[in-house]
């Protein structure tokens, strides 16, 4: 499991507990009361328009206006709806109204709000799909910025569902609680929408925590002073206050209107500027899941508040809209890898988690439809029935399964195995860890279930299609395939020769007969990823016994293709990936170790520099002195002079091995001289460290077919690294051995020795082993060059060594014959 950061699970913290304080509402919702009939408002009065339940309101009639609840007057038809959630079911309230310019009194019983659990159910389903998608997000991608802004979109989403309206106990503050956080989630379900749509899918010039500021502090401001003038209602329970709250809320309704309705526009522009298929497509499923799941909520639900007292439909049967927006966003993270969610589960989950979902919503809706024509005691009268039913289903659903396989086995024994086979290819395909497991697995399943001559998989790397696995016949190993000829049979479509197949539809093409033929295969079916770029191709060979394939046959192969390149396109992707990962590490390297060598170069350059400028000083002013001192004084500035040419010829050869551009001039020579070379060299570096330097060379060497400067070169190196890495025991031995048709040249020392982690690295360019008490410096360049220069001589150099002990490097070089 990937580590998650700190604030991620105290951010789950927070969103279970709001969760639970919206699922505690719920009690209050279902207590929710409400009056037995319904008004509207004609002539700045409210009138009676219908009575539903005359048991509670016996004396009214339509067409009486409400002229006082208890002692308050009322003025507007949704106050009656306030002071009915401060009360409660089956509470007696006086009434004083007017009919036929008469004054009367009655009185009426509050009745329940919600007549079924119909409202309760359907918003604590969409409530609880939403807020599970919201978790998904927060622990695939909670660094992700425009992630975690959806993620917080849908939390607000479902909080605003959970804490919707009931009944409300004037004394109890947990009641005042709900109601703020109402406002608060509501408010801003709108406005984190729209800051989402300016991080998605690309982040929009200027600043995010300008524009978070920008667009969630007007938000949050209305939103805290909604809940102000609210409570204010509340606590004075006047119509005055009331009247100034309920035109406050229209407008704060017209607010949440524009915040959703700028969202779509910008999410619209976002569209039409994606650059790739694939952007576009990621971008389509959010854009139609919030456009589905919020314009009819907005369109039916807050925007009529606006101009009338109640919405034109019941709530219940807007918010089944909003449960598109976490499907919709659930099929863009499993299909399109939405926010580069890499989700792994099995193909069975998840067509069971999506196949309860879209039933459980199939069936929320036909219940609903229902109780729409019969009313909402038919939803619970048929609720635990369709419930039952729908469990039957899914246990049976195996059951169903058994009996279909034992029908295809038995009397059609040809479908059954190849679903069979399909199935378990299927798992294997998803099981594959690299491309050429998956192909070569799905060569091995297919020469199982199609009788073909040959069974080939190639892949495409422009310009040409390179064989990857095959069974049967030899194909040829690599073929041309222009882009032009790439992108024309990058189709879903089935190339075969003609008489290949033994049917006729649209998806068979026969355009590219002469390719087939050229490759002497009969049906070629290409692999294409999800942005339409060619993969690689399906060949298939002839039939070896009727000569064409049936459609069931090419439906397997289409079926087996499918599935492949779904699972290819992942690979190759996680491939691209591993490879820019491991490149990216390499040039970070790459890049140390060259800053590394500036710093070490200028250090090797800076030292005999020194010492050549401040011996010539003193030779400058020693005329009086010996003829020894000045000799001594040259010897010395003559070997830093040496030291310092190997050190500037080291960096050029190696840029040039680097550019490719080293060369060796190869001619007859003699190694005795080229030791002797290398040992006058390195004789002032022996001496100034007052290393004991053995050297055995035999009188009699053969002749070497080489370039005596590069091997001067390379053992000027060994013997240099031998002197500066003996920090105590200064013993360095040069050996030269002849036997049969090879020479070999053995440096050891009694130094630091090397580790065994850094032995398999000592040959890389810029390494340099790291050895406790060796402070030395060097430009980790030299073992590089000197293993070039040997393998460019046929030749091998092996390096024995142990810490503590010292090291032993032997080069071997073949003899020139003749």
């Amino acid at each position: 499991m990937k580590s998650l950061p700190f604030g991620s699970f105290l951010v789950f913290a927070v969103d279970l507990a709001v969760l639970f304080l919206g699922l505690s509402n719920i009690p209050s919702v279902l207590t929710r009361p409400r009056i037995p009939f319904e008004v509207n408002s004609k002539g700045g009065q409210v009138v009676v328009t219908r009575v539903f339940d005359r048991s509670f309101a016996e004396d009214l009639i339509p067409g009486d206006v409400i002229l006082r609840w208890g002692d308050k007057s009322v003025e507007l038809p949704e106050f009656l709806e306030f002071l009915s959630d401060l009360s409660s079911i089956g509470a007696t309230i006086p009434l004083t109204l007017e009919r036929s310019n008469s004054i009367r009194s009655t009185t009426i019983s509050l009745v329940r709000f919600y007549e079924s659990p119909r409202f309760i159910i359907i918003m604590v389903f969409a409530s609880v799909v939403t807020w599970l998608m919201a978790i998904l997000l927060l622990f695939n991608r909670p660094r992700d910025q425009s992630a975690m802004v959806l993620h917080w979109s849908l939390i607000l989403l479902s909080s605003s569902l959970l804490l919707t309206w009931g009944a409300i106990d004037a004394s109890e503050s947990v009641a005042f609680l709900k109601r703020v956080l109402f406002f608060l989630c509501y408010t801003m379900v709108g406005a984190f929408f729209l800051l989402f749509t300016t991080v998605f899918p690309r982040q929009s010039p200027g600043s995010f925590l300008r524009k978070a500021t920008l667009v969630l502090t007007p938000a949050a401001i209305l939103a805290c002073a909604q809940a102000l003038l609210h409570f204010r209602a509340i606590e004075t329970g006047s119509p005055e206050s009331f009247a100034f709250f309920q035109h406050s809320f229209d407008i704060f309704h017209i607010v949440i209107v524009l915040y959703v309705g700028v969202a779509l526009v910008v999410l619209i522009r976002s569209y039409r500027a994606c650059e790739t298929v694939e952007e576009r497509k990621k971008l389509q499923w959010v854009f139609w899941g919030i456009v589905i799941g919020t314009v009819p909520f907005v369109v039916l639900v807050p925007l009529p508040q606006v101009f009338m007292p109640a919405s034109p439909i019941q709530e219940e049967f807007v918010v089944l809209f909003l449960v598109v927006i976490p499907l919709s966003l659930s099929i863009s993270v499993l299909k399109y890898k939405l926010f580069d969610i890499q989700v792994i589960i099995d193909r069975s989950v998840a067509y069971a988690i999506l196949s309860m979902v879209i039933g459980m919503l199939y069936v929320l809706s036909v219940l609903l439809m229902t109780s729409l024509i019969g009313g909402q005691a038919v939803f619970e009268e048929y609720l635990f029935l369709t419930g039952v039913s729908l469990a039957i289903a899914f246990l049976f659903n195996p059951l169903r399964n058994h009996v279909q396989r034992f029908v295809d086995e038995t009397l059609f024994p040809a479908r059954g195995n190849f679903r069979k086979l399909a199935m378990e290819l299927s798992t294997e395909f998803h099981h594959s860890l690299s491309a050429d497991q998956l192909l070569g697995r799905v060569v091995a399943g297919l020469e199982r279930l199609i009788p073909a001559t040959t069974v080939a998989v190639y892949t495409y790397e422009p310009p040409s299609m390179n064989l990857q696995s095959i069974r049967g016949i030899p194909l040829k190993e690599s073929f041309h395939l222009s882009k032009e000829n790439a992108s024309s049979i990058a189709h879903p479509k089935i190339y075969t020769l003609p008489g290949a197949v033994n049917f006729s539809r649209e998806d068979v093409d026969g355009s590219f007969e002469a390719m087939l033929v050229r490759l002497g295969i009969s049906v070629c079916l290409p692999l294409v990823s999800e942005s339409r770029e060619l993969l690689g191709v399906l060949a298939i060979g002839s039939h070896p016994e009727k000569g064409s394939f049936n459609e069931e046959e090419i439906d397997l192969l289409v079926t087996i293709a499918h599935q492949a390149e779904d699972v290819l396109e992942r690979l190759i992707f996680q491939e691209r990936m591993i490879i820019e990962r491991d490149e990216k590490r390499r040039a970070e390297e790459m890049s140390k170790r060259k800053s590394y060598l500036v710093s070490s170069v200028s250090h090797e350059l800076r030292t005999p520099l020194t010492s050549i400028r401040m011996f010539a000083e003193t030779l400058g002013s020693t005329a009086g002195k010996s003829k020894k001192l000045r000799k001594e004084y040259l010897e010395i500035i003559e070997g830093e002079s040496v030291r310092l040419a190997h050190l500037i010829d080291n960096i050029l050869d190696s840029a040039k091995i680097e550019r490719g551009v080293q060369e060796y001039k190869f001619e007859k020579t003699k190694l005795s001289q080229v030791i002797r070379r290398s040992l006058q060299a390195t004789a002032y570096l022996v001496k100034s460290t007052e290393t004991k330097l053995r050297v055995s060379v035999p009188k009699k060497l053969p002749f070497l077919l080489a370039d005596g400067d590069a091997l001067e070169e390379a053992l000027i190196n060994l013997i240099t690294n031998a002197v500066k890495y003996s920090p105590e025991l200064k013993e360095v031995s040069v050996i030269v051995t002849n036997k049969r048709n090879s020479v070999y040249v053995e440096v050891a020392d009694r130094g630091a020795g090397i580790s065994a982690d850094d032995l398999p690295h000592i040959f890389d360019p810029f390494y340099r082993a790291h050895q406790d008490g060796a402070k030395v410096h060097g430009s980790g360049l030299g073992l590089s060059l000197v293993k070039h220069i040997v393998e460019a001589h046929r030749g091998t150099v092996q390096v024995e060594s142990k810490v503590g002990r010292g090291s032993r490097f032997k080069i071997h070089l073949p003899v020139a014959k003749g």
